[in-house]
């Protein structure tokens, strides 16, 4: 939860897709050009703009959680039969607070 807290709106309408894009503005400068390219190059059939929304907020959190560190949930997890980790792996909204500046895919 980049924000720190719930989200008001349902994604899949236009106030909910304004509301996770003002979360992700301030975190990431190329937000709006990133929306716009992706909704311009597929059909919405194909790919619709929470998706795109959705997977841009992966990425943010990801690029967060390689510069300030990620947390998991439970601390020590079970294998699965194949000897797999199950967890899921976040980064703690209280890093994402501490980012001075806008981030950069690339």
């Amino acid at each position: 939860m980049l924000s720190g807290k719930a989200m008001k709106h349902n994604k899949r309408k236009i106030m909910g897709q304004a509301e996770r894009i003002g979360v992700l503005e301030p975190l990431y400068a190329q937000t709006g050009e990133i929306i716009e390219f992706a909704i311009s190059s597929f059909k919405k059939k194909d790919v619709a703009p929470d998706d795109i929304i959705d997977a841009l907020c992966l990425a943010v959190t990801g690029l967060i959680g390689l510069e300030r560190g990620f947390a998991t949930i439970p601390q020590v997890p079970e294998k699965d039969s194949h000897g797999l980790d199950m967890q899921m792996i976040y980064c703690d909204i209280a890093f994402a607070t501490g980012i001075s500046h806008p981030i950069r895919l690339w």
